[in-house]
């Protein structure tokens, strides 16, 4: 138990102090004492009343007495007071009592209580008992000041609580006592409950402001309140530095501190706080009301200026010593009285706000080392550069200007934006400017600028259309950079302040330097794969003669017009068709009748038909459309077709331009019938027979036509050669014999064998159109023909393990391939299939 001071009114009844001594003048009262046997005075001291919070003390002062008495041996046994207010609310008391100075001395009553004389828990029946031992507390002749020390629950009800008169038990060697009462009521104890609140910031997060913005957030402040309270002072403590740490005065940087209400908007204006805090700047919101509950104030300033760097932060101060002086939150419960705890208590800073001036940095961006262009190109890229707001505000760019070399050499300047933020230019923002004195100045912008937000970078072109007649070599350039005067013009979003000069950071750079021709340059050459020989069929389309490939640079090329000559028979064409990268559909037709002179044929095409982009290639094949017999087609025609004349047309200069070229195709076959292929009609392998076998079968497929002069054309063979390899095998070579597999009972025997190597024999067969195998093939047939001879021995290696092999080769190449394009009226001889393949291998024989 704490020790409680003692509290005593001047008027105590007849108590005065003189020294270290008590005396009693009031004579009327020690007379009445003196005439009455054993008579005991109790007289109650006026003590304050008090009010305590369970949560921060437990005890309180509930009765202060002096007991007196003229007799001596008088000894008090026991004191008993009963309890005003809630019932449970009192825990125990403590009787106390003060017969000793500070030094030690009995007697010497100096007003502290430091001698416990009794202890006692609150009975049932809510009185509080004193039972001293033995024969009690003998009452001293100067008095026994008396304290009686309450301790409450510490979760006591609220309310009001005092202890009434005390009931002594006396004892005294007269024998009866008689007690006495006089003084003042005991205190009343007013047990309170605390209320709470509870303090916190909750951003902004640091973040960039201008120094001239108004209404800063530095903090926003969270009051979490039990129940409402009377707020009387909230010290908020601002401070300031600068961009390397050291502090400044935050008082230059902010006014019209204030604490508003998000919700409410009542607003709350700060006074400063008296005193000296150096750099730091001390504010007091005073005199209002909080909300029960969760309420959100701002800590809002105006901005009054600042460096880019300086910082400013606010911070709420509850408990806190500064100069020696103590600063804390101070509220009250709405009755005045009430007590309030507050956490977390010390500094509750919010995070530090950084001034950034509004700052602009243009850097041109890299373009290619070059640009070549054609007088009358349109919207030529000459400048590119971003634009990047630095600070806190949007930024408002209004105006950009230029200068260069040569800037009369474009016309129609123009302003380009990127919107949408995808690397592409897709709004003019201003066009139409013409080039003074060597400066193009766009100050006319679209809606009066271009939004940058703040702390973005948005991306410009300046463009020019190429004049339609430029200046002459060497001036045929131009190259574009910033103006060296006011280059880029700007202001802030908000207020419509304009950026001065050193609120720009202009990068060094230069655009594209720009070359200018006349026009651009087209050509025509020979397509890199090489095509071999063809045989066209009458009355149909021939695969491609002769590939042309298309080019151009600098500007694209609009191609209207191929001539082509025909060296050998023109008779049997009908037309040529041109495609274009591997169209099936034709681009154009080449007749007679469009050919310029000088020309065979010609293909015309329509404007804007057939374009080259500038630095493209475009490849154009040319087949021919045979007539048919009935029309005019005389097999074994040969032809050549070159392509010796392109008239092209530049897009962007409108120049006009003749190629003079010459692309030629091979010479080419004009035939009424063909073969369409030739293939080994047996297995891809076999076991190597014995005796007279099949060593190769050969299918040959006749392309369908309709040249129906003299009935419809066949192809009649009439030389096949053969080249049969083995390895370990023994052949009868007068034993070959050709045969047709519809019927092999019909032979024809090999004009010539030919032993080439070793083992290697060419079998040839000639005149076979007159010899007893049916060799003909109708439009669209097909034959196959098989290669015998007697095999006499499989393997002539068997003996030591090794192995042997056969492999027969039908050879159709010119010199040893021929043919009959025949019908009822003609026969024309062919040399060659006109096929992509040479050779076709047939079986391999193995054993």
């Amino acid at each position: 138990m704490s020790t409680a001071r003692k509290s005593r009114s001047s008027q105590d009844w007849g108590r005065v102090r003189t020294g270290r001594k008590t005396r009693y003048e009031n004579l009327e009262t020690r007379e009445l004492l003196a005439a009455i046997t054993a008579k005991v005075a109790v007289f109650t001291s006026n003590v304050g009343d008090q009010s305590m919070v369970t949560e921060w003390r437990d005890t309180a002062i509930g009765a202060e007495e002096m007991v007196v008495t003229l007799q001596p041996w008088t000894h008090i046994k026991s004191m008993s007071y009963g309890i005003q207010g809630p019932r449970g609310g009192v825990d125990s008391g403590v009787l106390k009592a003060d017969l000793t100075g500070r030094d030690g001395t009995w007697g010497e009553l100096d007003g502290y209580y430091e001698t416990t004389l009794a202890t006692d828990q609150v009975a049932e029946d809510g009185k509080l008992s004193f039972n001293l031992p033995g024969w009690g507390m003998q009452i001293p002749e100067q008095g026994l000041p008396l304290q009686v020390e309450m301790q409450f629950h510490d979760t006591a009800p609220v309310g009001k609580y005092r202890l009434n008169e005390p009931a002594l038990s006396v004892k005294s060697s007269y024998g009866r006592v008689q007690v006495l009462q006089f003084g003042y009521k005991n205190p009343t104890i007013t047990v309170q409950q605390c209320a709470e609140l509870n303090v916190g910031i909750d951003g902004p997060a640091s973040q960039t402001i201008s120094p001239d913005d108004d209404d800063v957030v530095l903090a926003r402040v969270n009051f979490d309140a039990s129940e409402a309270l009377n707020t009387y002072s909230i010290p908020v403590l601002l401070e300031g530095s600068n961009a390397g740490g050291q502090t400044i005065d935050a008082g230059e940087l902010v006014t019209d501190v204030e604490l508003r209400n998000v919700v409410t908007g009542q607003t709350i204006d700060a006074v400063m706080a008296p005193g000296d805090y150096g750099d730091s700047q001390l504010y007091l919101f005073e005199s209002f009301v909080l909300d029960q509950g969760r309420s959100t104030w701002e800590i809002r300033v105006d901005m009054t200026g600042g460096e880019s760097g300086d910082r400013v932060r606010a911070s709420v101060l509850d408990g806190v010593d500064i100069n020696n002086r103590w600063w804390g939150i101070q509220t009250s419960q709405l009755d005045g009285n009430g007590p309030v705890e507050t956490s977390p208590g010390g500094t509750i800073s919010g995070n530090w706000q950084e001034i950034s001036v509004p700052h602009v940095t243009v850097t041109p961006r890299a373009m290619q080392s070059s640009l070549h262009v054609v007088e009358n190109q349109k919207n030529v890229e000459v400048f590119v550069f971003d634009v990047y707001a630095e600070g806190a505000k949007d930024l408002l760019t209004t105006a950009f200007a230029f200068e260069g070399e040569h800037l009369v050499n474009g016309q129609n300047y123009a302003v380009w934006f990127d919107s949408d933020k995808d690397g592409s230019r897709d709004v003019i923002i201003q066009d139409g400017i013409v080039s003074v004195n060597g400066e193009v100045h766009a100050d006319n912008l679209v809606s009066g600028g271009i939004v940058v937000p703040a702390g973005s970078t948005d991306r410009f072109w300046l463009t020019t259309d190429i004049a339609s007649s430029s200046l002459p070599a060497p001036d045929n350039t131009l190259q574009v950079w910033f103006a060296s005067q006011n280059p880029v013009e700007a202001e802030t979003l908000d207020d419509g302040a304009s950026l001065t000069n050193n609120q720009f950071t202009i990068a060094s750079g230069v655009g594209v330097p720009v070359t200018i021709y006349k026009h651009g340059t087209f050509r025509a050459e020979q397509d890199s794969m090489l095509l071999q020989p063809r045989l066209m069929l009458g009355g149909a389309q021939s695969e491609s003669l002769v590939s042309a490939e298309f080019g151009a640079d600098l500007e694209a090329g609009d191609v209207y017009y191929v001539g082509l000559d025909v060296e050998g028979d023109a008779g049997s064409i009908d037309r040529f068709e041109l495609f274009v990268n591997g169209s099936a559909v034709p681009l154009a037709v080449a007749t007679p009748g469009g050919a310029e002179p000088g020309d065979d044929f010609g293909a015309r095409m329509n404007a804007q038909q057939l374009i080259v982009g500038a630095g493209e290639e475009k490849d154009v094949a040319i087949s021919a459309r045979i007539k048919s017999d009935v029309n005019g087609g005389v097999s074994g025609d040969t032809f050549t077709v070159v392509v010796d004349t392109v008239y092209v047309r530049g897009v962007t200069s409108s120049s006009q331009s003749t190629l003079n070229v010459d692309i030629r195709s091979p010479e080419e076959t004009v035939v009424m019938s063909k073969l369409t292929s030739v293939t080994n009609a047996g297995p891809t392998t076999a076991a190597m027979p014995s005796g007279v076998a099949e060593i190769g079968s050969f299918q040959f497929v006749a392309a369908a036509n309709v040249n129906t002069r003299d009935n419809l054309n066949r192809v009649d063979l009439d030389q096949l050669t053969f080249e049969v390899n083995t390895l370990n095998v023994e052949l009868d070579t007068l034993s070959f014999a050709l045969y047709n597999k519809a019927n092999a009972a019909l032979t024809a025997i090999p004009s010539t064998v030919v032993v080439l190597s070793p083992g290697c024999y060419r079998v040839t067969f000639t005149d076979l159109r007159h010899s007893a195998p049916y060799v003909a093939i109708g439009s669209g047939a097909s034959a196959t023909f098989g290669l015998r001879v007697n095999v006499t021995n499989p393997n002539t290696a068997a003996a030591s393990g090794g192995e042997s092999s056969l492999r027969t080769t039908l050879d159709l190449r010119d010199d040893y391939f021929s043919w009959f394009d025949e019908d009822f009226g003609t026969s024309t001889q062919i040399n060659g299939t006109g096929l992509a393949d040479d050779f076709i291998r047939g079986m391999l024989l193995q054993g």
